[in-house]
């Protein structure tokens, strides 16, 4: 079974908890903030690696769950991915789990990326536009890349709008090398 289908299946599970426990926003960001911390690169290497002693990577894991103070699903969806050894999905897990809370919340994320920063007025309206275009409601994150040199790249769930002038001249070169 591949890494996402598992992650979504995780996610799933502990949205299900969530819901019913009306938490689920509270668990994404406690999710989130454990894949941060356990997705370290080095934390979790000593995780999954066969070198390290069982009782020191458990005690390892059981004293990061209990500095984060995670509510005790949470507690257990980590605990039950290191003892299937699978923490390597938890990254996934978290991507996937605030994917499906947004899918049922009815949200999109949005992510705008411009040369210069937006003001609240232009991103307000922007948000505007695109929750017409889409019929759901949009989160947006702000990104700036001077590489655009000007205009906007929307991405909206798997849709990406490029109306930037690096996306306009590479398409003039490649007409022209058609001439």
């Amino acid at each position: 079974m591949s890494g996402s289908v598992l992650g979504r299946r995780y996610a799933g599970a502990l949205l299900d908890i969530g819901v019913k426990d009306a938490k689920a926003d509270a668990y994404g960001e406690q999710l989130e903030q454990a894949a941060a911390v356990l997705g370290e690169p080095t934390t979790l290497k000593v995780l999954l690696s066969p070198l390290y002693a069982l009782d020191f990577k458990h005690k390892l894991l059981t004293d990061t769950i209990a500095q984060l103070h995670p509510a005790p699903a949470v507690a257990n969806l980590l605990r039950l991915l290191y003892d299937k050894h699978r923490l390597g999905l938890l990254p996934e897990v978290a991507s996937s789990y605030r994917e499906l809370v947004d899918e049922q919340a009815g949200r999109l994320q949005a992510t705008v990326t411009s040369a210069v920063d937006l003001d609240g007025a232009s991103l307000g309206r922007l948000r505007v536009l695109l929750q017409k275009k889409v019929g759901k409601k949009v989160e947006l994150t702000q990104q700036t890349d001077p590489a655009v040199i000007g205009g906007l790249r929307i991405s909206v769930g798997s849709k990406v709008y490029d109306s930037t002038i690096v996306n306009h001249l590479a398409k003039l070169r490649e007409g022209l090398k058609h001439i």
